[in-house]
C-alpha cells in the first residue's frame, strides 16, 4: 500500500476534524431531553462491560422484531 503523499493526507485530517462534531456528537445534552430512563443508559453506557452492553442491544433487537 502507498502511502498517502503529505498534502493528501494533510486535506484528510483537515476534513474528518471539520466534521467530527458532525459525525460523533456528545449524546450527554441530548440527554437531557430524552426519558429520564433512557438518559440514564446513555449516561452509563461508557462504563458497562461489553457483556452488558451486549445484552441490552440483543433485548432490544429480540423487542423490535
Amino acid at each position: 500500500m502507498r502511502p498517502f503523499a503529505s498534502g493528501c493526507k494533510d486535506q484528510l485530517d483537515k476534513h474528518v476534524t471539520s466534521h467530527q462534531e458532525t459525525l460523533v456528537p456528545d449524546a450527554r445534552p441530548q440527554a437531557a431531553q430524552m426519558a429520564p430512563d433512557l438518559a440514564e443508559i446513555v449516561d452509563a453506557w461508557p462504563e458497562l462491560p461489553e457483556a452488558i452492553k451486549a445484552g441490552i442491544l440483543a433485548m432490544i433487537r429480540v423487542a423490535r422484531s
